[in-house]
């Protein structure tokens, strides 16, 4: 596929075995994915895939930064708009739901991009990480969820370093989700899931495109993007978002 200043190979996998394409934009927030992405799927007749872990939800357009009416319509979006604020998902449902549109578009002789996003999420779906197959356990999470209303999240990562130095292993993350899961398996007694190997290696034929600003540049550009979320709407989405009854 010849771009304006190079071009991607696609090459053939697995002995006769062709690997499903794929093309994948990753970046930091407001480093230019979403420019890129169009332009791309624009020339390529192509399909976009969100690989954002919120962008799913109805009616958090803004602080999510999704892309605009204007830009949805430009070109077919997959993943996005799917959910309502109170569903559950997870990098799991990602995983699945990413696959099996890469899948369909290639049926159809389209080659996706997938536009990330929540990097644990596009890691996932691009080295076939191996979830454990029991789902979350209801009582589990409303008891942590009352311990970090209570404590806070510090108590909740307290607890998981507590559990893990019980089965004697190290915890590589703090954020709430992915401690909910790690201490939902941990009190199964279940650390292997924790510690094995979670990766095939990349599954899809194509390049991973990396983008990148310096530092000062990326900061500002992140700072004007927050103060035109505010002229559209964030603090008035927030309060449309909780007048209608989704959990803070």
């Amino acid at each position: 596929i010849a771009t304006d200043t190079q071009t991607i190979n696609f090459t053939t996998k697995g002995g006769d075995t062709v690997s499903e394409r794929l093309i994948t934009i990753l970046g930091p927030t407001a480093v230019g994915k979403t420019d890129l992405t169009l332009r791309l799927a624009k020339k390529f007749n192509s399909v976009v895939i969100s690989g954002d872990a919120y962008q799913i939800y109805r009616g958090l357009d803004v602080g999510t930064a999704k892309p605009s009416p204007d830009e949805l319509a430009a070109v077919p979006h997959r993943l996005i708009d799917i959910c309502d604020p109170d569903d559950s998902y997870s990098a799991a449902d990602f995983q699945t739901m990413g696959a099996t549109e890469i899948t369909r578009c290639n049926e159809q002789g389209i080659i996706p991009i997938l536009s990330g996003g929540t990097g644990f999420y596009v890691q996932a779906l691009l080295e076939g990480y191996d979830f454990s197959t029991e789902g979350p356990d209801a009582e589990v999470r409303q008891r942590l969820e009352a311990l970090v209303a209570d404590k806070g999240e510090e108590a909740l990562l307290v607890y998981g370093e507590e559990l893990a130095a019980k089965g004697g292993i190290t915890l590589k993350f703090t954020d709430k989700h992915r401690l909910y899961r790690a201490i939902e398996l941990m009190e199964r007694g279940d650390y292997e899931s924790l510690t094995k190997p979670t990766k095939q290696g990349l599954r899809y034929d194509g390049p991973v495109i990396g983008l990148e600003r310096p530092r000062e540049e990326l900061y500002d550009r992140i700072n004007r993007r927050v103060d035109t979320m505010v002229a559209n709407g964030l603090f008035e989405e927030v309060e449309r978002l909780l007048a209608a009854g989704v959990s803070p």
